[in-house]
Protein backbone atom coordinates (compact mmCIF):
# COMPACT_ATOMS: atom_id res chain seq x y z
CA UNK A 1 0.00 0.00 0.00
CA UNK A 2 2.80 1.97 0.92
CA UNK A 3 4.17 2.00 -2.95
CA UNK A 4 0.49 2.20 -4.09
CA UNK A 5 0.26 6.02 -2.25
CA UNK A 6 3.58 7.00 -3.23
CA UNK A 7 3.59 5.85 -6.78
CA UNK A 8 -0.08 6.20 -7.98
CA UNK A 9 -1.28 9.11 -5.67
CA UNK A 10 1.65 11.29 -4.89
CA UNK A 11 3.98 10.82 -8.03
CA UNK A 12 0.83 10.25 -10.64
CA UNK A 13 2.57 6.91 -12.09
CA UNK A 14 -0.85 5.91 -13.26
CA UNK A 15 0.75 2.78 -15.07
CA UNK A 16 2.29 1.51 -11.44
CA UNK A 17 -1.19 0.35 -10.60
CA UNK A 18 -1.20 -2.27 -13.24
CA UNK A 19 1.71 -4.13 -11.46
CA UNK A 20 -0.16 -3.46 -7.82
CA UNK A 21 -3.50 -4.38 -9.06
CA UNK A 22 -5.20 -7.83 -9.73
CA UNK A 23 -6.78 -7.82 -13.00
CA UNK A 24 -10.20 -9.31 -11.21
CA UNK A 25 -9.72 -6.35 -9.19
CA UNK A 26 -13.41 -4.25 -8.81
CA UNK A 27 -14.60 -0.66 -7.08
CA UNK A 28 -18.23 -0.43 -6.48
CA UNK A 29 -17.90 3.35 -7.56
CA UNK A 30 -16.72 1.90 -11.21
CA UNK A 31 -19.12 -0.57 -12.03
CA UNK A 32 -18.54 -2.98 -14.89
CA UNK A 33 -14.43 -1.96 -15.03
CA UNK A 34 -11.71 -4.38 -13.57
CA UNK A 35 -8.16 -4.32 -12.59
CA UNK A 36 -5.93 -1.63 -12.42
CA UNK A 37 -8.44 0.84 -14.27
CA UNK A 38 -10.91 0.40 -11.75
CA UNK A 39 -9.17 2.55 -9.23
CA UNK A 40 -7.16 4.87 -11.78
CA UNK A 41 -10.12 6.25 -13.03
CA UNK A 42 -11.26 7.57 -9.65
CA UNK A 43 -7.90 8.61 -8.82
CA UNK A 44 -7.03 10.90 -11.98
CA UNK A 45 -9.92 12.67 -11.76
CA UNK A 46 -8.99 13.84 -8.25
CA UNK A 47 -5.36 15.19 -9.60
CA UNK A 48 -8.04 16.84 -12.14
CA UNK A 49 -9.59 18.48 -9.18
CA UNK A 50 -7.00 18.98 -7.11
CA UNK A 51 -3.77 19.01 -9.17
CA UNK A 52 -1.73 19.49 -5.93
CA UNK A 53 -3.38 16.46 -3.92
CA UNK A 54 -0.77 14.72 -2.30
CA UNK A 55 -1.71 11.67 0.42
CA UNK A 56 0.37 10.56 3.36
CA UNK A 57 -0.04 7.36 5.00
CA UNK A 58 -1.38 7.86 8.60
CA UNK A 59 -2.33 4.04 9.68
CA UNK A 60 -2.46 0.42 7.83
CA UNK A 61 -4.38 -1.63 9.50
CA UNK A 62 -3.76 -5.99 8.29
CA UNK A 63 -5.54 -9.39 8.67
CA UNK A 64 -5.07 -12.01 6.64
CA UNK A 65 -7.45 -11.29 3.80
CA UNK A 66 -8.33 -7.20 4.10
CA UNK A 67 -6.08 -4.51 4.55
CA UNK A 68 -7.49 -1.12 5.28
CA UNK A 69 -5.71 2.57 5.14
CA UNK A 70 -6.29 5.74 6.69
CA UNK A 71 -4.44 8.38 4.17
CA UNK A 72 -4.19 11.80 4.81
CA UNK A 73 -4.53 14.40 1.84
CA UNK A 74 -2.53 17.60 1.77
Amino acid sequence: MRRFVQRVWNQRDYAAADELYDESFTNPAAPGVTGAAAKTGFIRAYHQSFPDLAMSIDEIVATDRTVAVRCIPS
